[in-house]
């Protein structure tokens, strides 16, 4: 049980430090330490300088191509984990106030997914069962800290992605002349 406190704080602590960076990675990590996948939250900007969001389905990572392409890029590969996974976050408003049912979007590199939307206090949770032989456990956890999402007017939501450790990146851009 120590450890899984020890797994949760340590992925809570790089997710705050990731906070307002343009796009994160978060490694998934089990009672041992070793990374199982990564999650991505792509921004808005490539660059500096500007008033950026984090979790939009294609944006920038590291100011290369970031989003759906990452789904082409790893297509086929399941993540195995042998517990459950809870994904867990709170998303807050530019304002500071709590983004009230925001919808919460996973996506995988095999096919798989998953959605939830956010409480009225802005948190959510997504639940995935065991990928591999299961064994006895509490769920690995992935906890994104608190994140701040924009108003989407229906049209859009909070996206993460989760992928290998080792992800392929998006193929470039073809720039048209």
């Amino acid at each position: 049980m120590k450890m899984w406190w020890v797994t949760v704080l340590s992925l809570t602590l790089c997710s705050i430090a990731h906070a307002g960076s343009l796009g994160s990675r978060i490694d998934l990590k089990d009672s041992e330490g070793k990374t199982l996948a990564t999650g991505v939250l792509c921004s808005s900007c490539k660059e500096p300088g500007k008033k950026c969001t984090e979790g939009v389905v294609d944006g920038w990572l590291d100011g290369k191509p970031c989003g759906s392409c990452l789904l082409q890029s790893n297509w086929g590969v399941i993540i195995r984990h042998k517990r459950d996974l809870s994904i867990v976050g709170r998303l807050m408003l530019e304002d500071g106030k709590p983004a009230r049912k925001h919808y919460v979007k996973l996506f995988l590199s095999n096919g798989w997914g998953g959605r939830t939307q956010t409480t009225p206090e802005g948190h959510f949770r997504l639940r995935m069962g065991a990928t591999a032989d299961r064994e006895k456990g509490d769920p690995f956890v992935l906890d994104l800290g608190e994140r701040v999402d924009i108003k989407h007017h229906g049209k859009d939501q909070f996206t993460l992605y989760l992928l290998p450790e080792a992800f392929a990146p998006c193929p470039p851009i073809d720039k048209k002349p």
